[in-house]
């Protein structure tokens, strides 16, 4: 698993959605138990905003049960890369229910997802990597993969 990881890493780094399916699936094939495979491709499908991919993913973590805080922040991300507001936020009410009396992550995704409303396209490219990047470092603990 660790040089399917540097792979994807690699291939992410690169802008190369091909190849990071590529690599996700092919983790999904030699590790067909495991979350981390699909963590790594709700995560492409959420940079890429491609919906039948998301949730054919998403109804995988579900059978294997991934955590809800995961599942419900992932929503969110991709809610909001796909230029849904409303629905985004919809999904940070569930994140306040979810995550209970530790549910101060909301302000700062309240926060990040107020800047992709901004005529600053430089503003809302920052907030979407501040996003992406918060969420990505919290799922990646939640789910105790070991990502370098």
């Amino acid at each position: 698993m660790y040089f399917l990881r540097e792979l994807y890493k690699l291939k992410l780094e690169q802008r190369d959605a091909g190849g990071v399916a590529g690599v996700v699936k092919q983790m999904t094939q030699q590790y067909p138990e495991d979350l981390e495979p699909l963590y790594y491709g709700m995560k492409l499908s959420v940079i890429t905003a491609r919906v039948e991919t998301y949730y054919r993913f998403r109804k995988l973590a579900l059978m294997k049960n991934m955590p809800p805080n995961a599942l419900v922040l992932l929503d969110f991300a991709f809610e909001l890369m796909s230029g849904k507001q409303y629905e985004a936020m919809a999904c940070l009410d569930e994140i306040k229910v979810k995550f209970g009396p530790q549910h101060y992550y909301v302000t700062l995704l309240e926060y990040v997802a107020h800047d992709f409303l901004s005529d600053d396209e430089k503003k809302v490219k920052q907030a979407k990597k501040a996003m992406i990047d918060s969420i990505d470092q919290y799922c990646l603990k939640l789910l105790k993969i070991k990502y370098q």
